[in-house]
């Protein structure tokens, strides 16, 4: 009885494949077969669209325990073999029964011909007028036009008789100041006149427009030399020597062991020149780190010395 439905299911396979395919593409859903022996149909496929999947099954469709299709118990593909070894010849033995699938999902027919074109519709009724445009803007002005000729003159009017003498006037108010005339030529320069007295200083007039530049006068004759001021106090030389030396003295190194309180320090600096110098630098513990200190040098002759002070904190 099995052997005789899973011949009929191959037969239906085989022979309304074409037409259950179609049907499947129209409602975008997938068909399935199951059991059927696998010595009877050694290879499913499709031609377009579409996938198969084969799942090793006993003889009432239910799927084999574990079969995968790393094993070879699931084939899936445009193209699936359904022989016995399974993929490469090793796997799940297909020689039994097992269940076919093939998902159409997605797949689309092939466009179908043109449609002839429809009559024409009936043209519609005219549309209403719109509304008038906006004003334009206002275009340039022209040119002027050219000026006409002048007209002749008149002629002359007779003289008309003289008019009896009228009363003289009274003066009329005095016209304003007229503009300052043009400054005259530079006159020749006159003899120095013997100074007068100083007068009193008037009024500030007002700044009248500037005149003209003059000649450079001629240059005068030099003044007497003045008196010699008094002698300055005398300069004080700057001993480099002297000093690189003091300099040398006031810093020599000096500091607190721990458990000091007190420190000083002496001396003697010199330079190349041949001076020499005396320091001492004392130093005391004022409290924890911090320390002062105190220091002076003098020269050898006795003539300079130096001195300095300050704090140290250390930490």
């Amino acid at each position: 009885m099995r052997k005789y439905q899973n011949q009929h299911l191959c037969g239906v396979s085989h022979r309304s494949m074409m037409a259950v395919g179609a049907l499947a593409v129209a409602l975008g859903a997938g068909i399935s077969a199951g059991p059927a022996r696998a010595n009877e149909v050694n290879n499913w496929s499709t031609t377009g669209c579409g996938t198969w999947t084969a799942t090793s099954s006993n003889a009432f469709g239910v799927p084999t325990p574990g079969a995968t299709i790393a094993n070879g118990g699931i084939r899936t593909g445009t193209a699936i073999p359904t022989d016995s070894g399974g993929v490469g010849g090793g796997g799940t033995n297909f020689n039994n029964n097992y269940n076919i699938n093939l998902n159409l999902t997605g797949c689309q027919g092939a466009t179908g011909a043109t449609g002839a074109t429809g009559a024409a519709g009936t043209n519609g009724t005219n549309g209403t007028n719109g509304t008038n445009g906006a004003t334009g803007a206002t275009g340039v002005a022209g040119t002027n036009g050219t000026n006409g000729t002048n007209g002749t003159n008149g002629a002359t009017g007779a003289t008309g008789a003289a008019g009896a003498d009228g009363t003289n006037g009274t003066n009329g108010t005095n016209g304003a100041t007229g503009a300052t005339g043009a400054a005259g030529a530079d006159g020749t320069n006159g003899t120095n006149g013997t100074n007068g007295a100083t007068g009193a200083t008037g009024a500030t007039g007002a700044t009248g427009a500037t005149g003209a530049k003059g000649y450079t006068g001629a240059t005068g004759a030099t003044g007497a030399t003045g008196a010699t001021g008094a002698k300055g106090l005398d300069g004080k030389d700057f001993d480099l020597d002297k000093s690189l030396a003091m300099n040398a003295a006031l810093s020599l190194p000096a500091w607190l062991e721990k458990g000091e309180n007190f420190s000083l320090t002496g001396g003697i600096g010199f330079s190349a020149g041949g001076e020499t110098a005396i320091g001492v630098t004392g130093i005391v513990r004022i409290d924890g780190t911090v320390s002062g200190f105190v220091g002076g040098a003098v020269s050898s002759d006795g003539d300079e010395w130096a001195g300095k002070a300050g704090i140290r904190v250390g930490w």
